[in-house]
Order: C-alpha cells, then sequence, then structure tokens
C-alpha cells in the first residue's frame, strides 16, 4: 500500500516517469521461481503477470513506464548519458562512483549503493576531451529504520540527483536530504509525515 501511495504521490510531478527495477525488486521473482514454482509466470485474464512489483503496486496503471528487469534496466537522456539501478558499490566514500568511471565509457547515473556521490573524469578521445559523470544518488529510506538503527556505522546518504540536459548536454546535481529537508536554489523543502493519510486510506493496516 505504501509503496503505491509513494509512487502515485510522485507522478504527479512529471509527464513521463520512467521506473528502473532494482536489486530488491528482482527478489520477488527469484524467490517464487526458487519457492514456489508453479506461480513463477502468472497471469491474469489479461495476460498480465500478476505477482510481479509493477503488478502489486500499479505502476503502469499510474503512467510510469517499467523497464526492463534488473540488472538490464536503461534509461538514456540523451546520447551522452544514461541512467540505470547499477551493480557496483564501493563501501567507502567516493569509491562507488570510482568503480563507475573505470566500468564505464558514458556519463551513468545510478542508484544500488545507497551512498550521495559525484565524480566527473577528462578523457581523451579521438576528437577531443569528453567529460565522463558518473554519479551515486543515495537512496530514499527511512535512516530511522532497522538496518540502519542496528548497525550506527551504516554509511548510507538520503539525497536526490537532479539531472538538467538537452540534445547533447547536461549538468548533474545531488541534493542531499538532512533531518527531513533538503535545498534546492534558494529554497528549503522539507517533507511532511503522511501516515495519517495512509490510516485515511487504509484503516485496517496497522500504520
Amino acid at each position: 500500500y505504501e509503496a503505491s501511495w509513494i509512487m502515485a504521490q510522485l507522478s504527479f510531478c512529471a509527464p513521463t516517469k520512467y521506473f528502473i527495477p532494482g536489486n530488491h525488486d528482482a527478489r520477488l521473482e527469484r524467490i517464487i521461481a526458487d519457492r514456489l514454482p508453479q506461480l513463477h509466470g502468472l497471469r491474469d485474464w489479461r495476460s498480465f503477470e500478476t505477482l510481479s512489483v509493477d503488478r502489486l503496486t500499479g505502476l503502469s496503471n499510474q503512467g510510469w513506464q517499467v523497464q526492463h528487469q534488473y540488472p538490464d534496466g536503461r534509461v538514456w537522456l540523451n546520447d551522452n548519458v544514461v541512467l540505470k539501478h547499477g551493480t557496483l558499490y564501493g563501501g567507502k566514500p567516493g569509491t562507488t562512483v570510482r568503480k563507475m568511471l573505470d566500468a564505464t565509457a558514458v556519463s551513468t547515473g545510478q542508484g544500488h549503493s545507497h551512498s550521495a556521490e559525484l565524480a566527473y573524469e577528462l578523457r581523451s578521445q579521438r576528437h577531443g576531451k569528453q567529460i565522463i559523470m558518473c554519479a551515486s544518488f543515495g537512496w530514499l529510506g527511512d535512516p530511522n529504520g532497522p538496518i540502519p538503527r542496528a548497525n550506527p556505522d551504516v554509511d548510507w546518504h538520503q539525497a536526490v540527483g537532479l539531472i538538467h540536459y538537452g540534445s547533447e548536454r547536461f549538468t548533474c546535481n545531488l541534493i542531499p536530504i538532512v533531518d527531513g529537508a533538503a535545498v534546492l536554489g534558494c529554497d528549503t523543502i522539507t517533507g511532511d509525515n503522511y501516515v495519517e493519510e495512509l490510516r485515511d486510506m487504509w484503516p485496517d493496516e496497522n500504520w
């Protein structure tokens, strides 16, 4: 319920929306294939796969364009920058984007590592110099959730990435979220507690 509600709120932010499945989304299909193979590929009367993240959260019905399953999902913003969930994780600040730079020939933004990192590298190409950008966008989970709370040394960063782009050029900004607030330009944006809205919509759930 909560995931579907959050994605519905984000649906109002832009006319075009892409959802790139990650490794956590792939767990559902893997668990079904391993433990309940009889249900693998189960489809409803419209031939839609029933037990999928897309169907359970209603993403396609909300206008999201769901990309290929992890790790193959990609969204190209232009010929020079691509977004994906990603597979690389560095473990220490700055090491995730270093691994990304070593592994890619195009500018890349990813999630996956829960760290907020941004790096640029100037490379020599046949027709001159080219800047390669790699960004790890952080995460939007609960910093007081069970995993961060149980391990105070976890170095996860709440953040979002903002990319402005045209047909060829682009620029990337990382926007940290600290104590539920983020600074965008000259404005401070503060999040609201939405639990009461969830209770109103699904009163039988234990929110």
